[in-house]
């Protein structure tokens, strides 16, 4: 009987070990240090975000523009970072920091203090679109709004909100 459970055992658990990728268990790659802009970090890291807003912040706070053919250290820079949906727009200055940003996201899951106040205040209406606005400035306060695009009988509306409005 304990020779049966143990058989038992090794063809129902081992196929299991056998059938996952090496790949994705151990990476042992050797990683430089990537620039990081700790000002724009600081400021942006509560927020609670979806992967794929990450994956376009991390590009903006990895990239630099020292290392750019056309930098030399006189002039601001601007570059934009997409993924084909959502855009950061960030200003680098002479120095190759992050003076400020415009970061535009579409289709964003709107916050739950947002949305209990849209749908309280338009009762019947439909959310068609959100769009999650961000203004960074290294000398100014970290701005976000939030756009939600309302539909009652053909009739649109666009209607602004930040958090502090709630």
């Amino acid at each position: 009987m304990k020779t049966s459970v143990i058989a038992f055992y090794f063809l129902v658990m081992g196929p299991i070990g056998l059938c996952q990728d090496p790949e994705t268990i151990l990476s042992t790659e050797k990683i430089n240090s990537p620039t990081i802009h700790y000002a724009y970090v600081k400021k942006i890291e509560n927020e609670c975000l979806l992967n794929e807003w990450n994956h376009l912040r991390a590009a903006v706070v990895r990239y630099d523009i020292k290392q750019s053919d056309v930098f030399d250290g006189i002039e601001s820079y601007r570059v934009t970072f997409s993924n084909g949906k959502d855009t950061v727009v960030a200003i680098y200055g002479p120095d190759g920091e992050i003076e400020r940003t415009f970061e535009y996201y579409k289709d964003v899951r709107i916050p739950k203090p947002i949305l209990k106040k849209v749908l309280a205040e338009y009762v019947n209406w439909r959310v068609l679109e959100s769009v999650h606005l961000v203004f960074y400035g290294k000398t100014t306060p970290l701005e976000e709004k939030f756009k939600v695009k309302m539909e009652r009988n053909g009739k649109q509306i666009w209607l602004r909100y930040t958090l502090t409005d709630i």
